[in-house]
């Protein structure tokens, strides 16, 4: 989600996602919101909300728009989450960052 500057966001999005079920984190330059069905059920939603330009947004369009348009690589991509999920269930940051490698190479490739 891309928004006009961090502090707009904080004071708009914050009190919108105020509810049980919404966990937060809060950097100093961008937003997650973490959505889930109940407090502490499945996740259903993972939302970034970074300021226009923010570097970290536009990798993560590039990456997204290099997906879209090669099915092939997204597949994989696929593949990857459902194998990493299944050996990490409890631990997000491994989750996350057993992924890097993949990411990096998709943003190169997108690099052209």
């Amino acid at each position: 989600l891309e928004v006009p500057s961090y502090s707009e966001a904080r004071r708009v999005l914050i009190p919108i996602f105020n509810r049980p079920e919404v966990e937060s984190w809060h950097y100093d330059d961008h937003l997650i919101f973490i959505i889930r069905k109940e407090l502490m059920g499945t996740r259903t939603h993972h939302i970034h909300a970074v300021p226009a330009g923010h570097d970290f947004g536009k990798r993560m369009l590039i990456f997204r728009d290099y997906l879209r348009n090669h099915p092939d690589d997204a597949k994989r991509y696929a593949a990857l989450k459902h194998e990493l999920a299944g050996r990490n269930v409890t631990d997000r940051e491994i989750y996350t960052d057993s992924k890097a490698a993949f990411v990096r190479e998709i943003l190169a490739k997108a690099a052209g």
